[in-house]
């Protein structure tokens, strides 16, 4: 019977219930899980972007990181670094320790070896828009733009 119901309201009733139970789908940190590395992402819980940037910049000088990109959202903003995708988890902790960003993603960044960044799906309509690409002090390597390249395609496609 549940199987039934199923096939004949199809997705836009199960997409609907997920929507109405505030299901969200997630990008992770990881780029190779057995090498322990990541790359880079901030939440920020403000509407202030000029207080997004002034950190961000800071950061990118004290931790020499590549170009970053903002996109907002209804609470706050991303913040993603593409291109550096080679940092090992204390590491990574470490900069987002130093930085600004929200004190709940800082915390929950001890309790787990991995980072998630919502993509999609608290809303039901699309609050995560692109706001601008930022320079950075360090020019990324063939391989870190590549690999950036990919996770930022990845991101995309848990957008749509």
């Amino acid at each position: 019977m549940f199987e039934f119901m199923l096939q004949r309201l199809k997705n836009y009733a199960v997409k609907k219930v997920v929507l109405e139970r505030n299901f969200a789908i997630g990008l992770n940190s990881y780029i190779n899980k057995s090498k322990n590395l990541h790359f880079l992402f901030l939440d920020y819980d403000t509407k202030d972007l000029n207080y997004v940037l002034d950190d961000c910049k800071e950061l990118t000088m004290f931790f020499n990181l590549s170009d970053f990109e903002v996109y907002a959202t209804n609470n706050g903003f991303h913040v993603f670094f593409w291109f550096d995708n080679n940092i090992p988890y204390s590491r990574l902790k470490m900069i987002i320790d130093y930085s600004r960003c929200d004190d709940m993603f800082k915390f929950i960044s001890h309790s787990y070896d991995y980072k998630t960044v919502r993509a999609k799906g608290k809303y039901n309509y699309k609050d995560i828009i692109f706001k601008g690409k930022f320079l950075g002090v360090r020019k990324p390597s063939r391989t870190e733009r590549q690999i950036g390249l990919l996770k930022k395609r990845e991101y995309n496609l848990l957008r749509k």
